[in-house]
């Protein structure tokens, strides 16, 4: 069968049902059509009373004549016989994300078709990022008995997704990304969080689990900073934010009917100096079945099926390695990437490699402390760098798009100690090998205690 014949009988087809159904033929190209209807229900009809005929008509030699429909309810401009606007714009852009034979609706006109008939059904196939519209958009498939109703994924610009991209590559954490991954794919964890003291890695890990399970979310993956939120009311309006929310929606309970039914995954960065966390986390995870978090924190949020993963160090050789075998380990291998960033012929020799790893073994294998040593190599050699670990904690590195508190090792120690209350601070302080030393009630116990020590890593606040 020629295309111009197949093309003739398709467009009759079209035609005979578009007329039956009360619809307006507005644009026609080549084998496409745009019609307008005036109820949402009879634009329904004629989209299946078309598939079906397709589906069952007599094509000569075996052919198949498949045809993509998409469906959207609103408010064009009339403007000289024809209609503009987004509402075309997008009712265009669904249809293009479908396959031949697939009906697809958006949001709104679904609202209009749900109870149409007991024999069609909507399945929800998640929010999708299309072309030239800026807003993701919440698709639906019509399904009827009658018609086929498997299709591979739709042609869109994929689920919508805002993660940072990963400019530098994970080092030394494959055994936490498949454990993490494991917890949501096969434990049914709704929420994992990723404990640990500053500079440990956690946000860089969440990412890069975040990154692995964004095929497995039909609504898509979002990632929420929220080291500058203080109060429940500013956690509320950075996530809304994030997902597009807008209005009324933006804050409980008209936020939660935008977020009931879709199946994502949001990466919550930062919640230690929430003290409201725990309320947030456990309402989203309450109003939003097909919700998942994934969540950082230096402690657990104490959530009912709260899943608590502690981020350990990177893993530390011996030190009677080469420099070969040494490479392998985790924080031997972060040190070298970071430093051949900034001093592409620096080189693991079994000269300097004793004193790399001693470099991980006095920075307790953290990664952020790690990375703002190898960052010294520019200037100094390992044995330099490691002679000034002890005697300044300004140890820090030239990134510019760095969080403040994650400049220096002093900063990310601050940043720690300001969430204490006033009472811990005064704690750490009587504690502390610094300050302190002029006290007359250190001088005492500095007589019976050798400084060493009172050393604890400065991270572990």
């Amino acid at each position: 069968m020629h295309y111009g014949e197949a093309l003739s009988v398709q467009r009759a087809i079209m035609r005979e049902e578009i007329t039956r159904w009360h619809g307006t033929e507005s644009g026609t190209g080549g084998d496409s059509f745009f019609v307008v209807f005036t109820s949402a229900t009879d634009a329904v009809g004629a989209a299946l009373a078309a598939q079906r005929r397709l589906a069952s008509y007599d094509w000569p030699d075996g052919a198949k004549v498949r045809v993509r429909m998409g469906l959207h309810t609103g408010q064009p401009t009339r403007h000289e016989g024809d209609y503009v606007g987004m509402d075309v714009h997008r009712a265009a852009r669904i249809a293009s994300s479908a396959h031949g034979g697939q009906i697809l609706v958006s949001a709104t006109t679904a609202q209009f078709v749900a109870d149409r008939s007991a024999e069609l059904q909507l399945k929800d196939l998640g929010w999708h990022r299309l072309k030239d519209i800026p807003e993701p958009e919440r698709i639906l498939q019509l399904v009827a008995k009658d018609l086929p109703q498997e299709f591979p994924a739709l042609k869109s610009l994929g689920t919508p997704t805002n993660l940072p991209p990963a400019l530098t590559a994970i080092i030394g954490r494959d055994g936490e990304l498949v454990e993490i991954t494991s917890q949501f794919t096969h434990a049914g964890a709704r929420l994992v969080t990723l404990t640990g003291p500053g500079g440990s890695g956690k946000t860089r890990l969440a990412i890069a689990v975040a990154d692995r399970l964004g095929s497995s979310r039909a609504d898509g993956v979002y990632y929420v900073p929220l080291a500058m939120a203080k109060t429940a009311d500013v956690m509320w309006s950075t996530i809304a934010e994030t997902l597009g929310i807008v209005g009324e929606g933006r804050t409980p309970p008209t936020f939660f009917e935008n977020i009931a039914q879709r199946d994502m995954l949001l990466v919550l960065d930062n919640l230690e100096q929430l003290t409201d966390a725990l309320v947030v986390v456990g309402k989203l995870l309450a109003h939003a079945p097909q919700l998942a978090i994934l969540a950082t924190s230096r402690r657990p949020l104490h959530v009912t099926g709260e899943y608590q993963h502690p981020v350990p160090p990177l893993e530390i050789p011996a030190p009677n390695l080469n420099a070969r075998e040494a490479a392998l380990w985790g924080a031997v291998g972060l040190f070298l990437h970071r430093a051949l960033m900034v001093r592409p012929n620096f080189q693991l020799t079994d000269d300097n490699i004793a004193d790399v790893i001693a470099i991980c073994v006095r920075l307790d294998g953290m990664p952020l402390a790690i990375e703002l040593a190898a960052a010294r190599t520019k200037l100094l050699p390992p044995h330099a760098i490691l002679s000034r670990l002890d005697r300044s904690l300004e140890l820090g590195g030239a990134e510019l798009d760095r969080p403040n508190r994650q400049r220096t090792l002093r900063q990310t120690i601050a940043w720690s100690f300001d969430l204490l209350t006033a009472d811990q601070q005064q704690f750490f302080r009587q504690l502390g090998a610094f300050g302190a030393a002029t006290s007359t009630p250190w001088r005492r116990l500095r007589k019976r205690l050798p400084i060493r020590s009172m050393r604890s890593p400065a991270w572990s606040i």
